[in-house]
């Protein structure tokens, strides 16, 4: 089992969509193999997980020791085979964490993933969520040989998408919000002044 953990742990894709109406993380993974080649059969222990480090603007260069100065997070999500994903301490609601075949896949709401108080280190300020940044980093606790790993780096099998953070994809965009307001605003009074054109007419 040890000797195949990689192929669980290399990320072929990685994304993070904000829902705006419903007030919505979905984190997604997609492996290079089956997300249940990650518990151990015997003891549905799991042999692997899936971090999500998040900046919400804090960051810090815990990576630049091992040349990733650019991989920043103030918070990190764990995600679980299993389908549990603890963050801050707390647990993940039931049930938002789903493994289908190569998949990985947590819907949270937003108010879960809250930033933390800022860190000595941070490098800047509190940002709007839309500007949130991520990087998924799968790990696991063996070595190919079998032999557990101490915790720390060396854990860590793959970054992703690369060396650097992504920005969340928000869904409907902020600037489509805006200007579906701006447009059903203006449907609005349009509407309001055919009316007030009608009853003119009509000597109201």
């Amino acid at each position: 089992m040890p000797q195949r953990l990689r192929i669980h742990l290399d990320v072929l894709s990685a994304n993070v969509i904000l829902n705006l109406n419903l007030q919505t993380l979905t984190f997604t993974s997609t492996m290079a193999g089956p997300i249940s080649g990650l518990i151990n059969p015997n003891t549905g222990a799991n042999l692997g997980s899936f971090s999500w480090g998040i900046n919400h603007g804090y960051g810090n260069l815990n990576f630049a020791d091992i040349g990733l100065p650019n991989v920043l997070f103030d918070a990190v999500l764990t995600l679980n085979p299993n389908g549990t994903g603890p963050y801050r301490g707390s647990a993940a609601p039931a049930g938002s964490v789903v493994a289908a075949g190569n998949t990985l896949t947590a819907v949270l709401p937003i108010s879960f993933l809250d930033p933390p108080p800022p860190p000595a280190n941070a490098i800047g300020p509190s940002l709007p969520i839309t500007a949130w940044t991520y990087n998924l980093w799968p790990r696991s606790s063996f070595r190919t040989d079998g032999t557990p790993l101490g915790f720390g780096n060396a854990q860590i099998a793959d970054f992703a998408p690369d060396a650097t953070d992504f920005r969340v994809r928000a869904v409907p965009e902020p600037t489509s919000l805006a200007m579906l307001g701006a447009g059903l605003l203006g449907v609005g009074l349009f509407r309001l002044r055919g009316r007030h054109r009608h009853r003119r007419v009509m000597g109201a």
